[in-house]
């Protein structure tokens, strides 16, 4: 089975694998390691589980990408009514008038598309951030059940403190407690 569950990472390790080990040899971000050899120092890994994360964060692009498309069309119009009233006044085709709608609109458009283009990198940054708090505490508690199930040693968790879910790990070492308690009544 395939280690790297992302269709993206997949493709990079298996059709360039030059690059793909030079991301590894950085420590880049979309180095995503399987969930047996990750570990405390893998603190810097970004992408601990692609699979939620970057449809989480395409969720966002797709939602600002409709809010930007909403505004766009706005501006479409505005300016459409705009040279409509120009026309309804009888200006004619080569009046300043229409001469200023047409350099603002062109203004406008170079306007959403920078704006657009800082916004997309935004969200790629900040859905990467926002979903690694969500994912990595998701990651450690999964990891925690697995060793329950498989009765190796039960350890208390904790999570940083920008993480989501902070009451988790408080549920989760009351049952460790009761756990470790009825174990040792049973010795």
């Amino acid at each position: 089975m395939n280690k790297y569950p992302f269709w993206l990472i997949s493709y990079l390790k298996r059709n360039c694998p030059t690059f793909f080990n030079w991301l590894k040899s950085l420590n880049f971000y979309f180095w995503c390691p399987d969930k047996k050899s990750m570990n405390k120092n893998d603190r810097n890994v970004l992408l601990i589980n692609p699979h939620f994360q970057f449809r989480f964060i395409g969720l966002l692009v797709f939602a600002t990408f409709l809010a930007i498309s909403i505004f766009y069309l706005s501006e479409i119009f505005f300016f459409k009514e705009m040279i409509e009233k120009g026309m309804s006044a009888n200006l004619p085709e080569d009046h300043i008038y229409f001469d200023l709608i047409s350099s603002q609109k062109k203004f406008m458009d170079k306007v959403f598309l920078i704006t657009s283009i800082v916004v997309f990198l935004f969200l790629l940054i900040f859905g990467l951030l926002l979903s690694h708090r969500i994912a990595g505490p998701l990651h450690k508690l999964n990891k925690s059940l697995e060793d329950l199930a498989t009765s190796k040693s039960i350890k208390k968790i904790t999570f940083r403190k920008k993480d989501f879910f902070r009451e988790l790990p408080d549920s989760f070492n009351k049952v460790v407690d009761s756990y470790q308690s009825s174990s040792h009544q049973n010795k």
